[in-house]
């Protein structure tokens, strides 16, 4: 698999930086659009804790809105919940959101599946940009992995 030139560029940064993987039926845009709606309360949760904790720190976050089905941004500069696109192909998306303590991004890649017609692998790179920044992190990653694997068992599953 080729890796998107800007996706190659942010790990050369990294200081963090995963892939997890399903395959599935859905075309990349509707597979984004699943993966983009998943937010469940406990999520929610997670989200309205990451806004306190970094407002004791002096940041100011938001929460992304709960509901209303998100359009799959397909342009640079385009928003995605909290996420600007950076780059978007026939076969890849990516975005990323820079706060003063990290940059993180989310790359989601498609190739030809084995049991199914699409694998898909959700890549997150994380850049630290100071101390707050791998404190925080260090604090959500255990949840990050729970989260991106909710998220792909959504979008894996088949259209009805």
């Amino acid at each position: 698999m080729t890796l998107p030139a800007s996706l190659t560029a942010a790990l050369g940064h990294a200081d963090h930086m995963d892939a997890l993987s399903t395959e599935a039926d859905r075309p990349l845009l509707p597979f984004i659009e699943e993966l983009l709606a998943f937010q469940p309360p406990w999520l929610t949760a997670l989200y309205h804790l990451r806004r306190v904790l970094l407002g004791l720190a002096g940041h100011r976050t938001g929460v992304p809105p709960r509901g209303a089905r998100p359009r799959v941004p397909t342009r640079a500069g385009e928003q995605a919940a909290f996420f600007t696109i950076e780059d978007v192909g026939p076969t890849h998306w990516l975005a990323g959101a820079t706060e003063a303590h990290l940059t993180a991004r989310l790359a989601v890649l498609q190739t030809p599946g084995t049991a199914r017609r699409y694998r898909y692998r959700v890549v997150t790179v994380v850049q630290c940009h100071n101390r707050l920044g791998r404190v925080y992190f260090a604090l959500i990653q255990p949840f990050h992995e729970l989260v991106v694997r909710a998220m792909l068992r959504r979008a894996a599953r088949s259209a009805s």
